[in-house]
């Protein structure tokens, strides 16, 4: 038998040929299969990949977003509480103004003041200026009575009178 091979054998190793042909041929589409669907399971994950990126962005974004919304809030909040506390401080003034405008309603206003002042001043002027014409008619009083006693001695003297 050695080194020849038979018919038989040889039409059974043509079987077995074929038959292991077949196999990887299928075993290829198999392959292929599943490198096609590698494939595309790939580009889906790709896309999912995309899309998760942009959906963490879009996150990021928001949450940036809120957090400005947020300091913004309390900062109006914090804002609205000192206006508030103007506002209280404020009527509080305004409760001591009209109760100080109150008192001072009976008392005499400014302008009033200032005119009573001025009024006052020139009536010190007026005192001043009829203090020095009684000054000045009492010297010409003194002189006239100085030159009437003057003119009596002359005229007991001399007897004569100087009314005639």
């Amino acid at each position: 038998m050695g080194e020849d091979l038979k018919f038989i054998d040889f039409h059974q190793l043509q079987i077995e040929n074929k038959k292991h042909v077949k196999d990887i041929d299928d075993r290829n589409k198999k392959l292929l299969k599943l490198k096609l669907d590698s494939g595309k399971i790939v580009q889906k994950l790709n896309v999912l990949k995309k899309n998760l990126t942009e959906a963490t962005k879009e996150q990021e974004e928001l949450e940036r977003k809120l957090s400005d919304y947020n300091s913004n809030l309390l900062k109006k909040k914090d804002d609205i509480k000192k206006t508030g506390i103007k506002i209280k401080k404020a009527n509080k003034d305004y409760k001591v103004y009209k109760a100080t405008a109150a008192q001072n309603q009976s008392k005499p206003k400014p302008i009033t003041f200032v005119e009573q002042k001025n009024t006052a001043q020139d009536l010190r002027a007026i005192k001043k200026n009829w203090e020095r014409k009684i000054e000045i008619a009492e010297l010409e009083a003194r002189k006239a009575r100085a030159i009437l006693r003057k003119h009596q001695v002359q005229e007991m003297e001399t007897g004569y009178n100087f009314e005639q």
